[in-house]
């Protein structure tokens, strides 16, 4: 009677270590399954914020392309704006040579004018050795000292106009000059916080 009690009392212990091994293995299953459920959830949200960062990036990059586009067409602009500069610079540079050489020849006429009144005043002066003839040479010297003088004030006028007209032409230049690097200025300006961007 003591062995079949013994062999039942076994039968039972070792029943109910099974089942402790069960219960602790369906609380493991649990264990597992609840942290394989989180882990799912935590995976979910990070998938959905790959896919919004990633919606956010293209909206970045499509944006970049669109300002890349837009920086490539007003560096065009600049560049065409330069090359019109350039040549207009080239024409009042020779608009300029033009009204320097118009310049020289008005001096040079302005020299012969003021040699010819020298000449002028000596024969004045050769023509008061004789006091019969003076008089007459006198009147004759005084109009053409007059008209070499009206034809001396006409070259100065002609001269002052070229000059200040010069000044003008140089004043515009220069401000079309200061226009065009202030351009390019803000051009780079510009530009600069892309390559920033891009570096980054």
């Amino acid at each position: 009677m003591k062995t079949s009690k013994s062999v039942s009392r076994r039968r039972l212990e070792d029943a109910n270590v099974g089942v402790i091994i069960l219960i602790l293995l369906s609380l493991g299953l649990c264990g597992l399954a609840a942290y394989q459920w989180t882990r799912e959830t935590t995976f979910r949200k990070g998938i959905e914020s790959l896919r919004q960062t990633n919606v956010v990036l293209m909206t970045l990059q499509n944006e970049a392309e669109n300002k890349a586009t837009r920086y490539q067409a007003e560096l065009a602009d600049v560049e065409k704006r330069r090359a019109d500069i350039m040549a207009e610079n080239k024409t009042n540079r020779s608009k300029v040579n033009k009204l320097e050489l118009e310049v020289a020849k008005f001096e040079a006429n302005l020299n012969y004018s003021s040699n010819l009144v020298i000449a002028f005043s000596n024969a004045v002066q050769n023509a008061n050795q004789s006091i019969r003839i003076q008089n007459q040479s006198i009147s004759n010297l005084n109009g053409e000292f007059k008209k070499l003088a009206d034809d001396r004030n006409e070259m100065v006028k002609k001269y002052n106009a070229l000059a200040m007209e010069q000044t003008k032409t140089v004043e515009a230049h220069n401000k079309l000059a200061q226009e065009f690097e202030n351009y390019v200025k803000q051009v780079e300006e510009q530009l600069n916080p892309k390559k920033e961007k891009e570096k980054k």
